[in-house]
């Protein structure tokens, strides 16, 4: 693999863009520029990874702060039969959005982490609770399922004997894409969406779970197979766009900060599996994509806040910073520094 960690600057990961985004509700979903704005609303995807973030970092001075108000969060947003609403105004009300299995799923991974892994055993306790009322989470959407797989499979990391783990697990693996009947185009879909890399990530961290050989095959041919459509000739990684992307379709803008930490994550999940330098090369230039190793070359996060900037166009970064894309540029980081066995250093 060739040394290119001097080149990587990128911010060390902390939970200050996050709690910079917190309101009396909860984590703002979206920024003008820099600033939050609590008038759009605070939607349960955000808290959900914002919960994810705060296990990873758990000796983070906000995160029992962050934990908190998230979870808090995902309480007011919970609806008389069980479900999460998707969005929460500025005033904590649930607004009239339709529900949504990836925002949901998001915040079952995020209560999975916090309740296996969090320092605070009363704050494991609160987030088992709230995870026990959305045990019977099902998903027929292959990214929603996905999630929900990789939150089973936190679970049963954890305890082989969830049984909140199993139920997940039993009802959304399914629902993950394994093979494509079309020798011309691997991916298991017509067309590759948002988020990509968390089908094969799922189907790794199921296989492992499960101990499946067969799965983790699936799991790695995949992700192989998109990292060399988004990465032309192993260079930066073009990353799919908003719009998607299909057979003979040269990519495109905008491209959105969380294709770079889906492709991370499932990167350093692969690495786990296969001594293949492909895996944490793949997961160093996708937190490289932040630091301008990109189509445009444009740097994509903000050195005062921290922050990452919402997208990627053909005239450079959208420089608003919504929860997302900083949710994801401190993902991206942190998957970057487990594939690469902490040999990657961020500054």
């Amino acid at each position: 693999m060739t040394d290119t960690t001097s080149k990587v600057l990128v911010p060390v990961p902390t939970l200050n863009p996050l709690v910079a985004r917190l309101s009396p509700i909860g984590i703002v979903e979206h920024s003008i520029g820099a600033i939050p704005e609590p008038s759009l609303g605070h939607c349960v995807d955000d808290a959900g990874r914002a919960l994810g973030m705060a296990a990873f970092l758990p000796d983070d001075p906000n995160a029992e702060r962050l934990a908190l108000a998230c979870m808090h969060q995902l309480l007011r947003s919970r609806t008389t039969v069980g479900t999460l609403s998707l969005r929460l105004d500025e005033k904590g009300e649930q607004t009239d959005d339709p529900p949504s299995d990836d925002a949901t799923s998001r915040a079952v991974w995020g209560l999975a982490l916090v309740s296996t892994r969090f320092g605070s055993r009363a704050i494991r306790k609160i987030a088992a609770q709230q995870l026990d009322g959305l045990r019977r989470f099902r998903s027929p959407y292959p990214r929603a399922a996905a999630q929900a797989v990789l939150a089973a499979c936190v679970l049963l990391d954890a305890s082989p004997s969830s049984l909140v783990g199993i139920e997940l697990l039993a009802n959304n693996l399914g629902a993950v894409p394994r093979r494509s009947q079309d020798g011309k185009w691997f991916w298991p879909e017509d067309r590759l969406s948002y988020g990509n890399a968390i089908l094969p990530e799922a189907l790794l961290a199921a296989g492992q779970v499960l101990r499946e050989p067969a799965l983790v095959s699936d799991g790695l041919r995949q992700l192989a197979w998109l990292i060399e459509i988004e990465r032309p000739n192993y260079g930066h990684f073009s990353f799919t766009p908003i719009g998607g992307r299909g057979p003979g379709e040269p990519g495109g803008f905008d491209q959105q900060p969380l294709e770079a930490w889906a492709m991370a994550s499932a990167c350093a999940r692969a690495h786990a599996f296969d001594a293949d330098p492909l895996w944490s090369e793949s997961a160093l230039r996708a937190a490289r994509w932040f630091a301008g190793d990109n189509d445009t070359g444009d740097v994509m996060w903000d050195t005062e806040t921290g922050a990452s900037f919402d997208a990627l166009t053909a005239k450079g970064p959208n420089r608003n910073q919504g929860a997302e894309s900083s949710l994801s540029l401190i993902g991206t980081v942190l998957a970057a520094t487990s594939a690469t066995e902490g040999r990657f250093a961020a500054t």
